[in-house]
C-alpha cells in the first residue's frame, strides 16, 4: 500500500465506526472487484490497496496497534510488546554504542529481542563459566506470522460447498516472499466475510519455531436471481399478467437445475411457493426453496391490450387499496 493512510484509502474519518470502515470497504470491494473489471488493471491495483487498508483496521484490535504504530504492524514478525520496549529505552536514552564510542543506539529491527541485547552485554562482561554467572543464550523459536488473503466464492459454491486451488504468496522472515499453492475445502454455508483458518500454511517459523497460520477471506460474490438467508434461498420470478390470473406451470432455476413450479389462479406479486428441502445443505438435512412471484406487465401495450386492462378494472369487486385505508 506504499504507506498510505488506510483512512485515507477508504474514506473514513479516524473517529468513525467499525460498521462505517467495514460499509466503506465492501462498497469499494464491489465497485472494483477483478471479476466485475476484468483486465482493467487500475481496477485491480485499487481492490488491492483498499483490501491492504481494510486489513490494517478490519477490528478493533489492529485498530488500535496501527493507531499506535502505523504501518510497523504489517512487517513480518511483528510484536507489539517488544515494539513498546524498544520505543521506551529509545526514550530513556537507548543504548549508547558498545565500549563507550558509540553515539547513537542501535538500529532496531522488528525481530529485536531485548534478551538478545543483554545476552551479548553479559556476555562482553565475561560470558559463561563454570564459577556461574550470567549464561548468554542462543536465539529463541519465534513462530512464524499468520498470513491472511480473500478468496473470490461464487454465491452457488457458497451455499453448496466446493474445493478451490488457488495461490497466494507469503513473506518470508528475510524480507522475501514465496508463492505457495493451496487447495482449500470451502464448506456449505460459508458466508460473506468469513474466514477459514489453514493451521501451519503461514509465514515460517524462525530458528525451530513452528509456522503461523493462513487466514483465508471469503468473498461471496451476488448472484444476480438468488438470495438466502441461512440455509433457506429465495428466487424471485416473473410470471405475466395471465399467469397470475388463471394460473399455470413454469420452470425455474433451483440450486441444482430447474423444477417446474405450479402458480395458484390469481397470484399476486410477492407471494411466495416453497419447495421443501430445496435449499442449501445443513448439519441435519437441506433448507427451502422459495420462489417469490412478481406480476410483470406489458412496458408498451397496445390499443387493444388497454382496453382489455380496462374491461378487467371493471371486474374488480372491490377497491384494491381499500384494505390498506388508502382512498382511491
Amino acid at each position: 500500500m506504499s504507506g498510505r493512510d488506510p483512512y485515507q484509502v477508504l474514506g473514513v474519518s479516524k473517529t468513525a465506526s467499525q460498521d462505517e470502515i467495514r460499509r466503506a470497504y465492501k462498497k469499494l470491494a464491489r465497485t472494483h472487484h477483478p471479476d466485475r473489471n476484468p483486465g482493467d488493471a487500475a481496477a485491480e491495483k485499487k481492490f488491492k490497496e483498499s483490501t491492504a487498508a481494510y486489513e490494517l483496521i478490519e477490528t478493533e484490535e489492529k485498530r488500535k496497534l496501527f493507531d499506535e504504530f502505523g504501518h510497523q504492524v504489517s512487517q513480518p514478525g511483528f510484536d507489539p510488546e517488544k515494539a513498546r520496549a524498544q520505543a521506551a529505552y529509545a526514550r530513556a536514552g537507548g543504548f549508547r554504542g558498545r565500549g563507550g564510542g558509540g553515539t547513537g543506539g542501535p538500529d532496531f529491527g522488528p525481530d529485536f529481542d531485548l534478551s538478545d541485547l543483554f545476552g551479548d552485554v553479559f556476555r562482553q562482561a565475561g560470558g559463561p563459566g563454570p564459577s556461574g554467572g550470567f549464561r548468554s543464550r542462543g536465539p529463541r523459536p519465534r513462530r512464524g506470522a499468520d498470513v491472511t488473503t480473500r478468496l473470490s466464492v461464487a454465491f452457488v459454491d457458497a451455499v453448496m460447498g466446493t474445493e478451490r486451488n488457488f495461490r497466494i504468496t507469503v513473506p518470508q522472515p528475510d524480507g522475501t516472499s514465496q508463492v505457495v499453492s493451496t487447495q482449500m475445502k470451502v464448506p456449505p454455508g460459508v458466508g460473506d466475510g468469513q474466514k477459514l483458518r489453514l493451521k501451519g500454511r503461514g509465514q515460517p517459523g524462525q530458528n525451530g519455531g513452528p509456522p503461523g497460520d493462513l487466514f483465508v477471506r471469503i468473498d461471496v460474490q451476488p448472484h444476480g436471481v438468488f438470495t438466502r438467508e441461512g440455509a433457506d434461498i429465495t428466487a424471485r420470478v416473473p410470471i405475466t399478467v395471465g399467469e397470475a390470473l388463471a394460473g399455470a406451470e413454469i420452470q425455474v432455476q433451483t440450486l441444482e437445475g430447474r423444477a417446474r413450479v405450479r402458480v395458484p389462479q390469481g397470484a399476486q406479486s410477492g407471494q411466495r411457493l416453497r419447495l421443501r428441502g430445496q435449499g442449501g445443505p445443513t448439519k441435519v438435512g437441506r433448507g427451502d426453496f422459495y420462489v417469490e412471484l412478481s406480476v410483470r406487465v406489458p412496458k408498451d401495450p397496445s390499443e387493444a391490450v388497454k382496453e382489455a386492462a380496462q374491461r378487467l378494472d371493471e371486474s374488480y369487486a372491490e377497491e384494491v387499496r381499500a384494505e390498506r385505508g388508502e382512498e382511491s
